[in-house]
């Protein structure tokens, strides 16, 4: 486990300023030591309250997209520390066996809806991270001492379905959560399952970058397994624990 201290370090090295509640809620403490830097700026706490209100908002749409199960927003806007160009980051889970379909349908939805990076004017939505219902840990995603991952996962705050990872999660304000009528999303998949999974992984292996597929499974930045879908190809873990835990 560890320490407040360990995370106030690990908030310096992500550039993120240090906001007393949103870490104590991920080391269950009741306050920072003496030295963390001062509160988020009045600015930030508006866009982070304007995001998640966006991120709801996209969520409802693609919780009732075929083999999604639960969404979760992730990374700066899970430890409460955006700025006005942060992207809105998301955490997706999808049914057993399914999480390339679930990925076709919501990046298929959100190309449609301009949201991507790149696509929206303001506050575009990043769904980088697929993982299959089935998967219980994301232990094996994790390097040495992986101080950034284990906070993230703490970090991840559910806007929709539920999941054993997100038991030690962020609590999320009931304003922010989401229902789904599942007889719709349950019609839905009967109509296209189809569609073999399969299929729907080579056409989309088909048309990722070069650069990602170049890189892809030869570490745990990019991992494009049948069960999980992991795109963070500027992945500063290794730079962040080693600024954590200086040698």
């Amino acid at each position: 486990m560890f320490s407040m201290r360990d995370l106030e370090r690990l908030y310096v090295a992500c550039g993120f300023i240090v906001k007393p509640s949103a870490a104590a809620r991920l080391c269950d403490s009741k306050g920072l030591e003496s030295s963390v830097l001062p509160e988020l700026t009045p600015h930030d706490a508006i866009a982070f309250e304007r995001k998640m209100w966006r991120a709801k908002r996209i969520a409802r749409i693609l919780a009732h997209l075929p083999f999604v199960r639960a969404i979760a927003v992730c990374n700066s806007l899970g430890f409460n520390m955006v700025h006005e160009e942060s992207d809105i980051d998301l955490f997706i889970i999808s049914a057993p066996g399914r999480v390339w379909s679930a990925r076709w349908w919501v990046t298929g939805c959100l190309a449609l809806l301009r949201q991507r990076p790149g696509e929206a004017r303001r506050d575009p939505i990043c769904a980088s991270f697929f993982i299959d219902e089935s998967i219980k840990t994301v232990d094996h995603l994790m390097i040495d001492r992986d101080i950034y991952f284990f906070y993230w996962v703490r970090s991840l705050m559910p806007l929709v379905g539920g999941h054993v990872l997100f038991e030690n999660s962020a609590e999320t304000a009931p304003e922010f959560r989401v229902s789904k009528n599942k007889k719709f999303q349950t019609i839905f998949e009967w109509c296209i399952k189809i569609i073999p999974e399969s299929f729907l992984r080579a056409q989309q292996k088909r048309i990722m970058p070069a650069e990602l597929m170049s890189v892809a499974n030869k570490n745990t930045a990019v991992v494009l397994s049948d069960t999980v879908i992991k795109l963070h190809s500027a992945d500063r873990r290794e730079i962040i624990r080693d600024f954590v835990f200086p040698s």
